[in-house]
């Protein structure tokens, strides 16, 4: 799936992987999020409610420019630098 994101003016395009996750998260769409610094690693965003996980990966080793769901925190992850394990989306 193709997607944009608009942070701070800047239209950013990317693509999402075809899962639960992802169509869950697009179907709450357009959806304005208040990104937040995480460990000069992420910037992170709480979604309105928990996503649909089922059949998608437990984790991955995400990498700077990937967005990712992180399931404990029901948070929405844009990655600046690679780091730790988050579900893909």
């Amino acid at each position: 799936m193709k997607i944009r994101f608009v942070l701070n003016g800047t239209l950013v395009s990317g693509r999402l992987d075809d899962n639960a996750t992802s169509r869950d998260f697009v179907a709450m769409l357009p959806l304005p999020l208040r990104l937040v610094d995480f460990a000069a690693t992420e910037k992170i965003a709480y979604l309105p409610r928990r996503l649909n996980t089922d059949g998608t990966p437990s984790g991955i080793v995400p990498y700077a420019g990937d967005v990712t769901y992180y399931e404990p925190w029901g948070t929405l992850q844009f990655f600046t630098r690679t780091f730790g394990i988050r579900r893909a989306l």
